[in-house]
């Protein structure tokens, strides 16, 4: 819905799109990946993923100063965002990397990068979709299709079936 965000926002704040699908990038990565930072939070090996965190912190640095200066790619915000986003992509692979070759295990699994595919593919499609309309109500519409779009797949596809199997519970329960 980043067109409709532009049209609400003042002109220095438009454009942004990019940031915010960096920074919504970032927190589906981290979340997708969330299965790894709880398994090495319980166990010795986490030792092993602080010292990459930090070398990927120490990375951060000096892509922010690279990225958002004329300067530099004078990228401003998106090379901030751009930075950001290098650095915990990063972390998380050496985090997966970590997981692997301890428990020879890679999360996130198969279903997680179906979940992250139909989310790409369902915002693509929704951000192509440009309607003149007012960009309040077009913004509140495209949300509300991307959640029930995404809703109806992860449940035909069972991508979630502790989800799926607590609100057949819980409907069951209203019934009875």
């Amino acid at each position: 819905s980043t067109p409709e965000m532009d049209r609400l926002l003042p002109e220095e704040f438009q454009g942004l799109q990019w940031v915010i699908l960096t920074i919504g990038a970032v927190k589906v990565l981290q979340g997708s990946a969330l299965g790894s930072q709880v398994l090495l939070g319980q166990s010795d090996h986490y030792r092993k993923t602080i010292g990459l965190n930090w070398a990927m912190v120490g990375l951060a640095i000096p892509l922010n100063l690279w990225m958002i200066p004329e300067r530099g790619l004078g990228l401003g915000l998106l090379g901030a965002a751009l930075a950001t986003l290098s650095a915990v992509a990063l972390s998380i692979l050496a985090r997966q990397w970590v997981v692997r070759s301890v428990w020879s295990q890679w999360i996130p699994n198969g279903r997680s990068l179906l979940i992250l595919a139909i989310l790409a593919m369902v915002g693509h499609v929704l951000h192509l979709w440009e309607p003149a309309h007012n960009a309040g109500l077009m913004l509140l519409v495209k949300s509300a299709i991307a959640t029930v779009i995404i809703a109806a797949l992860a449940w035909t596809l069972n991508l979630a079936p502790e989800g799926k199997a607590l609100l057949t519970q819980r409907l069951q329960a209203l019934r009875n």
